[in-house]
C-alpha cells in the first residue's frame, strides 16, 4: 500500500513502442537536469516526461543511487538529477577518434544536369549533384523499431518457440518489490531453452507472445521485447533486455530475432488498377476502428510489400476500377507467410471492419 508523502515508482503497465533512431539522425546527449520529487511523482512518469519514453525509468535510478534506495519509493522533497537525452538503441555508437584525413585537391564543380519530367527521388538527387551523390538521402518508409514491434500471422510458430523467461536475475527482495512482474529494459533475465532449439552468446532473441487463431493463416504473433543472449549454461541462457515494445512477463515465450529487412525509402507511388484483396481481421476486435488500429491483408495475386498503401471500400463497391466508397486507407507494415499487417493511416466511415475488401492504390518503388 502507498504511504502517505511516499511517491510510487514504476509499477503501472503501459504499452509502448521504443523507437530507433535511425542510422545517422542520432542527436548529440543533452545536458542532465534537476527535479524535486512532488507527491505523486514516480520514475515511471519522470522518465516519460524528461525522457520521452516510460520504459527508460532505470536510467533515472540509475543516476540517483545516493538518492533513492528503492525505485519503487521516492519521497517528495528528494532531489533527482534527470539524465540527458541519448541517442536510441539502433543509433550506430561513436567509434574510436580517426585521424584526420589527407587534404585532397578541390575538384572542379560538375555542371547540374536538368531533371526529366517524371523522374523518380533517386534520379532527381543523382542530377540534382551531377551524378556524384552516393548517399541515399530518401526517407525510410517504415522504420526498423516499427517493422520489429508489429505483430505478424504465422502457423508454425510453435514450432519456432525457443523458450520461455524463467524469472529475473536478481529476484525480488521483499513482498512489496514482487508487485510489479513487468519487465523492463535492462533488466537480467534467466531464460528456460528447449532442447531442440540452440542459441549461443551474442544471440538476439524477441520475446512473444501468441494470440488467438485466424483460421487458415495461423496464430496472431505480437512482439514485447528484443533480448540479447549474454551466457549458456546447459538449458538455461542468461539475457538483458535491449528494447522493449509492449508489456513483457515473466512466463512469455522468445523465439530467434529476423535477420534485418531491407526496409523501403521515398514515397509510394500512385498504381492504376491495382491489385484486390481482403482484410481478414484486426489485431483487436472492438465495434469501431480508428487510425493507428493494425489489421491483416491477404491479396488475390500480386503480393505486397512494406510501405505499400491501400484502400479498404464498403463491401457492396464494385472491384472493377477504384470505388467512390472508399471507407479507409492502410499502410503495409509487414509481410509474413504472404499475409501482410496493415496500419489504418485514415478512417472515413463507421463501417470500417473485417472482411471488407482492399485494393492497391500505391506500391513502393
Amino acid at each position: 500500500m502507498n504511504q502517505p508523502g511516499y511517491a510510487r515508482g514504476p509499477l503501472c503497465a503501459v504499452v509502448t513502442l521504443l523507437l530507433w533512431a535511425a542510422p545517422g539522425t542520432a542527436q548529440e546527449p543533452t545536458a542532465p537536469r534537476e527535479h524535486v520529487v512532488r507527491s505523486g511523482d514516480t520514475l515511471w512518469d519522470l522518465a516519460g516526461s524528461y525522457l520521452g519514453n516510460p520504459f527508460l525509468w532505470p536510467m533515472i535510478y540509475e543516476g540517483n543511487r545516493s538518492v533513492v534506495e528503492n525505485p519503487h519509493w521516492i519521497f517528495p522533497g528528494e532531489l533527482l538529477r534527470i539524465p540527458g537525452s541519448t541517442p536510441m538503441p539502433g543509433a550506430e555508437p561513436p567509434g574510436e577518434p580517426v585521424a584526420a584525413a589527407p587534404i585532397q585537391p578541390v575538384q572542379p564543380v560538375q555542371p547540374v544536369q536538368p531533371v526529366q519530367p517524371g523522374a523518380g527521388e533517386a534520379a532527381q538527387v543523382a542530377a540534382a549533384t551531377g551524378g556524384i551523390a552516393t548517399l541515399d538521402l530518401r526517407r525510410v518508409a517504415i522504420t526498423e523499431a516499427e517493422y520489429f514491434a508489429t505483430p505478424w500471422l504465422d502457423a508454425g510458430i510453435e514450432g519456432q518457440v525457443m523458450g520461455r523467461v524463467l524469472r529475473l536475475a536478481n529476484e525480488p527482495r521483499t513482498a512489496e518489490d514482487q508487485i510489479e512482474p513487468m519487465l523492463h529494459p535492462h533488466y537480467q533475465v534467466f531464460i528456460g531453452a528447449l532442447g531442440s532449439q540452440a542459441s549461443a552468446v551474442g544471440d538476439s532473441l524477441l520475446i512473444v507472445r501468441l494470440g488467438r487463431e485466424v483460421r487458415g493463416y495461423g496464430q496472431i504473433v505480437e512482439p514485447l521485447a528484443l533480448v540479447r543472449v549474454d551466457s549458456v549454461t546447459g538449458a538455461v541462457l542468461a539475457g538483458t533486455l535491449l528494447v522493449q515494445f509492449a508489456e513483457a512477463r515473466v512466463g512469455d515465450r522468445l523465439v530467434r530475432l529476423a535477420p534485418r529487412p531491407e526496409l523501403p525509402r521515398g514515397r509510394a507511388e500512385a498504381v492504376s488498377d491495382g491489385a484486390g484483396g481482403r482484410l481478414l481481421e484486426f489485431l483487436e476486435e472492438q465495434l469501431l476502428y480508428g487510425t493507428g488500429d493494425k489489421g491483416f491483408v491477404v491479396m488475390d495475386s500480386e503480393p505486397l510489400r512494406p510501405g505499400d498503401e491501400l484502400t479498404v471500400y464498403a463491401a457492396g463497391a464494385s472491384a472493377a476500377a477504384l470505388p467512390v466508397t472508399e471507407v479507409a486507407r492502410a499502410r503495409v507494415i509487414r509481410v509474413a507467410g504472404g499475409v501482410a499487417t496493415v496500419r489504418l493511416t485514415g478512417v472515413f466511415d463507421t463501417s470500417v471492419g473485417a472482411g471488407l475488401p482492399v485494393r492497391l492504390v500505391a506500391r513502393m518503388p
